[in-house]
């Protein structure tokens, strides 16, 4: 049985599993940058941090999805659907993560990481597939959050503009300000805020939408 209680492990198995850094990386950031990381184990560090903010569940989630792959990178942060290349890395789903937002935007990263889920939790990552916030879930329970979103989408609670461009503009930017801005996410949309607290945020949820599948 696993111990979900062991966030510590799972985090060392996604780093050991998921996370890549982008060829020769070292050498194409500029100067300036690089004088800000202690190491050049501390991009992977900080990725690993953020995704320490992610429940137990959704880790385990995470771990077990045959597709999502996090590449530390030295252009933009940015979720690429579908097949990944990038030299020796070869993959599907892929969350860029650029290495000065892990230093000066961590909620951009977060967004990023955030569309893969929606895009795994729509379809598990199929090509081409439906994201959550599209309305449709891999189970029952996780298609009623993905309608939820679309309906409080609608409402235009947050005025928040990453929050009134579209439903995943809005699944993305919530679940980033949950965890960067709790108390102003809680303020301006109190629903999103329940909503993801009561389900992406919270152990029960996932283990009841685990046995589901």
């Amino acid at each position: 049985m696993r111990r979900e209680s062991d966030k510590t492990r799972l985090i060392k198995d996604l780093k050991v599993r998921k996370v890549h850094v982008y060829p020769r990386l070292w050498s194409l950031l500029p100067a300036d940058l690089l004088a800000r990381f202690s190491s050049q184990w501390e991009p992977v560090d900080r990725l690993a941090r953020l995704l320490q903010e992610m429940p137990v569940g959704a880790l385990w989630f995470l771990l077990d999805s045959p597709t999502g792959l996090f590449v530390i990178s030295p252009a933009e942060t940015g979720y690429v659907p579908g097949p990944v290349a990038v030299g020796k890395i070869k993959g599907a789903n892929g969350v860029f993560v650029s290495a000065r937002a892990l230093l000066d935007d961590e909620a951009d990263v977060l967004r990023a990481i955030a569309r893969l889920y929606d895009h795994l939790l729509g379809s598990l990552g199929a090509t081409d597939g439906p994201r959550l916030s599209d309305g449709v879930g891999i189970t029952p329970a996780w298609t009623e959050v993905g309608a939820q979103v679309g309906r409080l989408f609608a409402l235009g609670h947050n005025p928040d503009p990453l929050c009134q461009r579209s439903p995943a503009d809005y699944f993305a930017q919530s679940l980033a300000l949950y965890i960067t801005r709790p108390r102003d996410l809680n303020v301006a949309d109190p629903n999103m805020h329940k909503l993801l607290n009561r389900t992406f945020f919270s152990e029960t949820f996932w283990r009841r939408t685990r046995a589901e599948q």
